[in-house]
């Protein structure tokens, strides 16, 4: 889970932010040979060993040599970073680092599918890494290049060293990927030894270093061994571009402290408090802060996303009636035909109320019964705004009322209509007005006191869980949400729209719906999602049905119907509610049985 790779990267940056600044202060004091310090930092990850009894376990052969060469390629980068600290000093070398690092995993990861970056984490992979840039940027200075190649080259061999132990933790367990990493550091640091110009640079480091240098280098290294083992296991459970992009944080947290202790050693710590720095530096945090917010809101939420466990559809029978068919007959082959299950259908007030006070149910009697006989599970849609244009169903005598009358008539018909069928074992969810936050359709204002006033009274009446409904793309769900028992998104994939020119496809990932509900849970409540209307029809700039063929395709092919299931699978709310049955009904009854005969696929594996 994103919560939990993402808290521990963060510890293991927060760290090495600490580990920057001893190394601030064992530069001053000089530093061994960057060889040597490679060498002592490679050979104490023997100590590794002590984690064996701890569940190692040997992986296949090929796997054990993607982990020794992980560590040992890891040792090169300590050379070159090391080389370019002691000629350039880190606090020069590390921003170059940090910021080319997660680059060239980035590009790394095109060369394994399984490590790819989806949209969202893409975005926050950019804030991460340009607020990382921005935090830590200097005006270039002398010898630029070679400082930029030094720090270039050590970060390409981190990079590989942490692409090549990613793709080892997907093939075995963190222990055992890890214990095998780090004996190829141990190995690749003794054979240093072997190079005559390393071993003598090795040993005079060694014995030209102070006694007080070498208990700090070792206070420091044992920060730096909790830090990398952090960052190592987040890279196990997440995304290793990402954990490497979140080296932004480190920088942040340096600003911080070194902003505060900079005026006891001005020596050795100096922060540039101009106010354009300052304010270079606010803004990369505010940068690093979204990217963080979003890596921290996009991972698909385990509780709420639990899989596609059934599909179901929302019939209407005036809409039906629009088309001309039999719509009883278009009924019972949903039911029957496609094998549906789980259907949703709206209570219009304008039919079962056409005369005030004189109630006719017949319909809507008829097939709440149908699917009883059937064992389907009924969501009952009630209230004034309940699915299909003109999406608010209001009796003639109804619309030209009082606002205060209306409301309570409308109240009285919720009431009258929950009475009657909380008899029916079918019905598994009330759904209380369509999408009410959404202004859209003929329909008169809406006031949010009005639905707290219907939810109360279904409440008064069945204990059976309510749904609200709100649109996928177009708000933050939070009013709709903290009413329901069940949340109901809309998702459309391809609309139509004079505001936007035409045709327009949602650039949305099935993250964006991820962190939405993440959101949500965050700051408001969701205790359950489902998706209430997936779209299944064309959306033109005409009624389905009237469509010429061409002008469906622009919208809704077949294999526009195949992705938007693909799509609402990948989201993973576990209902999923198909808007358009009717419409295949019309198409197959017109020659065209390509939608309905692939939505029988769908039920047929569903339910």
């Amino acid at each position: 889970m994103t919560a939990s790779w993402l808290a521990i990267a963060l510890f293991g940056y927060v760290l090495l932010g600490v580990v920057a600044v001893l190394d601030k202060f064992i530069l001053a004091r000089k530093l061994p040979h960057p060889a040597a310090y490679a060498f002592y930092i490679g050979i104490a990850d023997i100590f590794v060993l002590a984690l064996v009894p701890f569940g190692f376990s040997w992986p296949a052969p090929g796997t054990v040599l993607l982990a020794l060469a992980s560590g040992a390629v890891f040792i090169l980068a300590l050379i070159f970073f090391f080389r370019g600290v002691i000629a350039f000093e880190a606090s020069r070398v590390v921003p170059v680092f940090g910021a080319l690092t997660p680059v060239f995993l980035f590009v790394l990861s095109f060369f394994h599918d399984a490590l790819r970056l989806n949209e969202f984490q893409t975005i926050a992979f950019v804030l991460l890494v340009g607020g990382g840039f921005l935090i830590s940027y200097r005006r270039a200075e002398q010898g630029n290049m070679r400082l930029f190649m030094l720090a270039a080259a050590a970060a390409f061999f981190a990079a590989l060293s942490y692409f090549l132990a990613k793709i080892v933790y997907t093939e075995s367990d963190f222990i055992s990927g890890f214990v095998l990493g780090r004996v190829g550091t141990f190995a690749a640091a003794c054979a240093m030894l072997l190079v005559p110009a390393l071993r003598s640079a090795i040993f005079s480091a060694t014995k030209a270093a102070a006694r007080q240098s070498i208990i700090l280098v070792g206070a420091n290294k044992a920060l730096a061994s909790l830090a990398f083992i952090a960052i190592h296991y987040a890279i196990f459970l997440g995304n290793v571009t990402l954990v490497q992009a979140l080296a932004g944080v480190q920088y942040v947290f340096l600003v911080l402290i070194l902003t505060l202790i900079s005026w006891k050693l001005p020596a050795i710590f100096h922060e540039r408090a101009g106010f354009g720095a300052i304010a270079r530096k606010t803004f990369a945090t505010l940068v690093i802060g979204f990217g963080i917010f979003i890596l921290a809101f996009s991972e698909k939420p385990r509780d709420l996303a639990t899989g596609v466990v059934a599909y179901g559809v929302t019939f209407s029978e005036k809409y039906a009636k629009d088309m001309n068919l039999d719509w009883r007959a278009a009924y019972l082959a949903t039911l029957d035909d496609l094998g549906v299950r789980h259907v949703r259908i709206p209570a219009y007030w304008d039919l079962a109320e056409q005369n005030r006070d004189e109630f006719q149910y017949d319909d809507l009697d008829w097939q709440i019964e149908e699917a009883e006989k059937r064992n389907a599970i009924i969501v009952l849609s009630v209230g004034y705004r309940v699915p299909r244009w003109p999406e608010c169903h209001i009796p003639e005598w109804a619309k030209n009322l009082p606002r205060e009358e209306f409301e309570r008539e409308a109240l009285a018909y919720v009431r009258t209509t929950v009475e009657r069928y909380q008899r029916y074992y079918s019905i598994k969810y009330w759904q209380v007005e369509n999408e009410p936050f959404l202004s859209f359709g003929e329909c008169p204002s809406f006031h949010a006191e009005f639905l707290d006033e219907e939810i109360a009274s279904v409440r008064s009446l069945d204990p059976r869980p309510i749904i609200i409904s709100d649109s996928g793309e177009l708000s933050f769900w939070i009013q709709a949400a903290n009413r329901a028992d069940v949340f109901g998104t809309t998702m459309y994939r391809t609309i139509w729209s004079p505001k936007v020119g035409g045709y327009f496809d949602y650039p949305l990932p099935p993250e964006f719906f991820h962190l939405k509900a993440n959101f949500v849970k965050a700051f408001g409540t969701m205790r359950r999602a489902i998706v209430i209307e997936l779209q299944a029809e064309p959306w033109g700039p005409n009624l389905a049905y009237t469509l010429a063929p061409e002008e469906v395709i622009k919208s809704f092919s077949p294999e526009k119907f195949r992705d938007n299931i693909r799509y609402a699978e990948e989201v993973g709310f576990p209902e999923v509610y198909l808007w358009g049955v009717e419409w295949w009904y019309y198409q197959k009854e017109h020659g065209d049985a390509r939608y309905w005969d692939y939505a029988r696929e769908v039920f047929s594996g569903s339910n």
